[in-house]
């Protein structure tokens, strides 16, 4: 027998930083001084601890010629990942509530 086992997809962020910067050798201050950004704010992004926002996708689009619709996409699908798995644990079964039937009459 098989288990099945769901992998979370990786966030934009992530994929950036495993993916496309590792192999620059710039430091993420060099890499947030060419898109304008701040060190802290690129390095929330990269450590998925704040989403890639469509601005940021296309900065780096333009400066690193990765293509901002495929970032926006991997964020999308990392994203709606998340949010399945906290309704998921935030759902408790619901009771169907009971409907009360008139008694048949005698015709």
């Amino acid at each position: 027998m098989t288990i099945k086992r769901e992998v979370a997809p990786m966030s934009a962020g992530a994929t950036l930083k495993y993916w496309q910067f590792a192999d620059l050798e710039l430091t993420q201050e060099e890499i947030a001084k060419r898109l304008g950004v701040s060190r802290k704010h690129l390095s929330k992004v990269l450590n998925d601890q704040a989403p890639l926002s469509p601005a940021l996708a296309v900065k780096i689009e333009s400066e690193f010629n990765i293509s901002a619709e495929v970032l926006m996409r991997v964020e999308v699908k990392h994203r709606l990942y998340r949010e399945r798995q906290a309704a998921k644990e935030n759902l408790r079964p619901v009771k169907a509530p009971r409907v009360s039937r008139p008694a048949l009459q005698p015709a």
